[in-house]
């Protein structure tokens, strides 16, 4: 099973070179300092590669009354695992990490599949 594994992981990778495009996961962290009473928030960009889906209906049926909400995703490799919160950055605009789920069928993460916010 491992073989098979590696060979959906080297696919997958090759994939994301051949076809995707160059994107960043950008994480907020805080520090405060209480003697100076100061909070610094810093950013910390990884750099990563990416596939942006097109935007699906949350629901299966839609009507031309209503309005539906559209849930953007994106399939990325990175070499840190994504957070809620997260900001993910693709050709110049920001999406916010809503959700996420890690595609490890052994354990070892090949992928990583995000739901992403409005811009």
């Amino acid at each position: 099973m491992a073989e098979l594994y590696d060979r959906a992981r080297a696919l997958v990778i090759r994939q994301l070179k051949e076809k995707g495009g160059d994107a960043t996961l950008q994480r907020k962290a805080r520090t405060h300092n209480p003697a100076a009473r100061t909070v610094t928030e810093t950013t910390t960009p990884v750099a990563i590669r990416a596939f942006l889906l097109k935007p699906e209906s949350s629901r299966p049926v839609q009507t031309r009354e209503e309005t539906v909400a559209r849930v953007r995703r994106a399939i990325i490799a990175s070499t840190i695992a994504p957070k809620v919160g997260d900001i993910f950055v693709m050709k110049s605009i920001s999406y916010p990490v809503k959700a996420f789920t890690e595609i490890a069928p052994d354990g070892d993460v090949i992928i990583y599949r995000l739901e992403l916010g409005a811009k």
